[in-house]
């Protein structure tokens, strides 16, 4: 039996609201209600809850200040939002805070109500099961353990640099990732204290208020390590105080979050299509995708890198090229990054249109040549098939191409061929002549003169030396 309140300073909807539910039938108990968020939290003082129902708007202490209270005091506490606001940015706020859904006051029915009241009863069930997160009594005696995870980014100093003597030793949890045990502290107001110095360092920083110490079994060390790297890229802000965190605010969070790792291929694809850079809807789908992500700041740098790499000479200049990956690996926070690859954007288009007498769509085209001999190098790609792949004559495209890239086109094929070369050389993996049909030279011989004549180097030499 779920034990709940109710919280909502209209008396009239909050009786009708509990009117109209069978909540026997759901397996919740109601055993309180309250007209603001002050009661609400005297109430989870004196009953032992599980689920808060609130409203959003009530006047003080708003229902997202309310849960956020709550989350801190009572860390396996469900919630769920009532609101007049059918709208995205109420919904994205709230999951965001923990709530397992959300109630649009307007649409109560009973036939409504039994659909919304199954969906959060099973979700809170699937939960209990996916996460083991129980359930835990306002009474109970244990003090709490808080530790601090921290983002350091690739750059600056670390805790372990620091070696700051109010810390136990700092654990590298996974890339910048630290995570450190705050030993003896037994409130917030101890946390904020004692966190006070490290206010002026730019890192993203959250803290975990839990009986277990974060990287317990339950999720698994490195799952969670890799969850609360994403947390503290999207939600920290630069200058605000650390983040409070619960695990069952993360194991919420994660849940909400729709592409996770799983989906890095499909989205670096369309990040390195470029057509983001062009077009306004496919740049809007890109970043509503990445923010409902489980990304970190590490994999955006990545995706950075191989971009700048692809497009070098055309979006910018060679000599661009370190200062670019240097920007782009100083941002720590999404909000960085998103405002980063707004300039960069801009930028890049501006170069273009300067650069370039064409329109959109032939760049476009252009683009999608280049991407199409670096998916086929292997086969006996030639000038003709890649111009009737993007859909134009071959006269006109042998001049486009010549005008838009810093090589013929014959020079490109042969570039992106050596280039890919040097990549498998250096991993150490295939034998030479291997190599010599992977990027579409039948003859390793000639592979070999061809790649000494533009590298110095045989290739079994330039494999000893960078691989």
């Amino acid at each position: 039996m779920l034990n709940a309140i109710i919280a909502d300073d209209e008396k009239l909807v909050r009786k009708g609201f509990i009117s109209v539910i069978d909540w026997e039938k759901f397996g919740i108990s109601l055993v309180g209600e309250a007209a603001n968020a002050k009661e609400a939290l005297i109430l989870m003082q004196q009953h032992h809850v599980d689920l808060l129902i609130t409203d959003i708007t009530m006047p003080g202490m708003s229902g997202f200040d309310l849960i956020r209270e709550a989350r801190m005091l009572y860390p396996r506490l469900w919630s769920v939002v009532l609101t007049c606001h059918h709208e995205f940015d109420y919904v994205q706020e709230a999951l965001r805070l923990g709530a397992v859904d959300y109630i649009v006051k307007t649409l109560l029915d009973v036939e409504e109500i039994d659909v919304v009241m199954k969906r959060i009863t099973d979700r809170i069930a699937l939960e209990r099961q996916r996460f083991g997160v129980g359930v835990e009594h306002p009474g109970a005696s244990e003090t709490p353990s808080y530790t601090l995870a921290l983002q350091a980014g690739t750059n600056g100093p670390t805790p372990a640099d620091l070696r700051l003597s109010m810390f136990e030793p700092a654990k590298e949890a996974g890339p910048g990732l630290w995570i450190v045990p705050l030993s003896g502290v037994k409130s917030w107001s101890d946390v904020e204290e004692l966190l006070l110095p490290l206010r002026h360092y730019p890192w993203c920083m959250a803290v975990m208020r839990d009986d277990e110490p974060l990287g317990t079994k339950k999720t698994g060390e490195q799952r969670e390590s890799a969850c609360v790297s994403s947390y503290l890229f999207f939600e920290s802000r630069a200058g605000a105080a650390p983040l409070r965190l619960t695990p069952g605010d993360l194991s919420h969070w994660e849940a909400s979050r729709v592409i996770g790792r799983e989906g890095l291929t499909e989205w670096k694809e369309r990040w390195l299509d470029s057509r983001w850079i062009f077009h306004e809807g496919e740049y809007g789908k890109l970043l509503q995708a990445l923010e409902s992500s489980l990304f970190t700041a590490g994999l955006f740098r990545e995706w950075a890198a191989a971009h700048f790499a692809q497009w070098e000479g055309i979006f910018h200049a060679a000599e661009d090229h370190p200062e670019y990956i240097r920007r782009f690996g100083d941002a720590m926070r999404w909000s960085e990054v998103k405002e980063w690859v707004s300039i960069y954007r801009n930028e890049v288009r501006q170069r273009i249109q300067g650069k370039f007498a064409f329109s959109e769509g032939v760049v476009l085209s252009l683009l999608a040549a280049v991407k199409y001999v670096q998916a086929n190098m292997g086969s006996d790609v030639n000038q003709n098939e890649v111009a009737k792949h993007v859909n134009m004559s071959r006269s006109y495209f042998s001049q486009c191409f010549k005008s838009f890239m810093p090589l013929s086109f014959g020079g490109f094929l042969r570039h992106t061929r050596l280039e890919k070369a040097k990549e498998l050389l250096r991993a150490g993996e295939l034998p030479v002549y291997r190599i010599a049909e992977t990027v579409g030279f039948q003859d390793e011989k000639y592979f070999s003169r061809v790649f000494r004549e533009h590298t110095g180097s045989l290739p079994s030499e330039y494999r000893e030396r960078e691989g």
